[in-house]
């Protein structure tokens, strides 16, 4: 995923017929959870005493593959999902960065168990994994796509596609929102990203 408040990418990729990367077909399933649900757990364990001490998974009950988050995200839009199935090594060389989060989380089942917050808490979570995705995506649209479109990753998402030779056509700069020569310099820097002659 792009960096923090950068997400709206995703979806302007997917409107505009990019392809997203994916992993083991996205079948690995990981825990999700609203950022509201959290805050209620978290909030009940202040100053409660059966939490002094103590240590808790903070985590949903509802849990996802990644490739249903896809379609999530298209079924609110009607587009088709647009994928490609990449080797975890593969993406690994161009993200080496995220070897971590990848061997940890991204590339296995990753369902946590939230038994013990449960007990204390007694709260069940409000969304759905697909209505928690809808509401992330209208925060978005009502803030002005948040900090906007990254480029650069997206330049370097496509650089990374593109060299896979698993997508039928050659991926290019779009300008998503508007129209800048920063924007496609800034897709440049990511999609020649190792080039000695790059220079920004």
């Amino acid at each position: 995923t792009p960096p923090y408040g950068y997400h709206y990418t995703l979806i302007y990729r997917l409107l505009h017929h990019k392809p997203l990367p994916i992993w083991n077909y996205g079948s690995n399933v990981t825990t999700m959870m609203r950022v509201e649900d959290f805050a209620e757990n978290l909030v009940c364990l202040f100053n409660n005493p059966l939490a002094f001490n103590e240590c808790f998974n903070i985590s949903g009950d509802n849990y996802a593959s990644w490739i249903e988050v896809v379609n999530f995200m298209c079924e609110k839009y009607s587009v088709i999902p647009s994928v490609v199935n990449l080797d975890i090594d593969y993406i690994l060389h161009y993200y080496p960065e995220k070897k971590g989060e990848f061997y940890v989380d991204r590339c296995s089942d990753h369902i946590v168990c939230n038994d013990k917050v449960k007990k204390i808490t007694k709260l069940k979570d409000r969304f759905t994994i697909k209505e928690g995705v809808n509401k992330t995506i209208d925060f978005y649209e009502m803030n002005n796509m948040f900090l906007g479109v990254d480029y650069e990753y997206d330049g370097k998402l496509d650089r990374m596609i593109n060299d896979s030779g698993l997508w039928q056509d050659k991926l290019r700069f779009i300008s998503y929102d508007k129209y800048s020569i920063k924007n496609k310099l800034s897709y440049c820097k990511g999609y020649y990203y190792d080039s000695p002659f790059l220079i920004i």
